[in-house]
């Protein structure tokens, strides 16, 4: 009788069986399905072990043994037996998105059913587990698209994001994990990664208002209070965003600390405008003072959790001070949503 599989590693699985009576030695098969049968060794008499080396991580093998008698015939295969080996170690990335929360990014891993992240305060550790999380192995184009284009024909393993929340700010935050299967195990570690959490919390977009066909103002405000369980220090300045044509923020200028900004670049009669203030604290980095598709570098940045939009007043109604200045203006200079379908995107 074939034993239950043992020594699993990504490259290597252990075979053991009881001694057959006058054999002659034995005959190893193995299968990548448990229909098709190849012969990988012939272990000499009297053996009672093999290790079929040279396997790859994260892949299903079936095995079976037969008896050599001394007229060189083997017996009937015995009973099979199958094991994963252990998945290969991921890679993983972070991503800073708020002084509460870091998102971890990785491919997933051929073979392993299961993702164990690790955390500590600093990259020395000590390292406590934060999560299990189970996540089939799936394959897309370029790991992210459904659909191959020219620029990715090929598939491959999907990229998994988990966010970490309710951290404190100003915190140096590190992980590793592991891919893990039930026969396998669990994989050698991923590298570390380190995030450090701003020090800055989400200031509040409280108005945007139309002044004429020209102008919108904005007031905002910050509490470093509202952070828990430690207040967030103050920011050393504001970031003013605004939603350009293609759907991205982009950067229209840097504030010093304060409360109000007066938006008057490129400013059209009769159209939408979407905003957002972001804190920063100055690091490594100074803000981008250009308008940008991507957010710029900022050792602390935070993005207000609400953008808002208004229509500004046209030429005519801008004219017209008193009386019925516009019904278009009033409807929607309020505090309830615009009247057209926004989504504000991550820059």
């Amino acid at each position: 009788m074939l034993n239950t599989l043992s020594g699993i590693t990504t490259g290597q699985i252990i075979l053991s069986w009881d001694d057959v009576a006058g054999n002659d030695g034995y005959k190893v098969e193995r299968s990548p399905d448990g229909a098709n049968w190849s012969q990988v060794a012939t272990p000499a008499l009297g053996a009672v072990t093999y290790t079929n080396s040279g396997l790859s991580a994260g892949t299903l093998y079936y095995y079976r043994v037969s008896t050599k008698n001394t007229a060189g015939s083997y017996s009937v295969p015995s009973n099979i037996q199958s094991a994963t080996t252990t998945p290969a170690a991921p890679s993983l990335t972070t991503k800073l998105i708020s002084e509460a929360r870091i998102d971890l990014t990785w491919q997933v891993v051929y073979g392993a059913t299961n993702y164990k992240i690790s955390r500590s305060i600093g990259g020395n550790g000590p390292w406590s587990q934060i999560n299990n999380l189970a996540i089939a192995y799936s394959t897309l184009y370029c790991g992210y698209y459904t659909s191959p284009t020219i620029g990715c024909p090929t598939l491959a393993p999907v990229f998994a994001t988990h966010g970490d929340t309710s951290l404190t700010e100003n915190v140096e935050y590190c992980y590793q994990m592991t891919a893990w299967n039930t026969t396998g195990g669990d994989s050698a570690p991923s590298n570390i990664v380190c995030q450090k959490t701003p020090a800055v919390g989400a200031p509040n977009l409280n108005a945007v208002t139309p002044l004429n066909s020209g102008k919108i103002k904005l007031e905002w405000s910050y509490t470093g209070a509202a952070c828990t369980p430690v207040p967030c220090e103050n920011p050393d300045g504001f970031q003013i965003w605004r939603l350009l044509p293609t759907g991205e923020m982009g950067l229209v200028t840097t504030v010093p600390n304060t409360g109000t900004y007066t938006d008057t670049m490129a400013i059209e009669p009769q159209k939408a405008y979407a905003y957002q203030v972001r804190a920063y604290r100055e690091g490594t980095s100074r803000p981008s003072a250009t308008p940008c598709k991507r957010q710029p570098q900022l050792t602390h940045l935070q993005t207000a959790p609400v953008s808002r939009c208004r229509r500004l007043p046209s030429p005519l109604q801008d004219i017209e001070k008193s009386g019925g200045a516009g019904s278009r203006t009033a409807a929607c200079s309020g505090e309830s949503p615009c009247p057209f379908p926004f989504k504000p995107p991550s820059c």
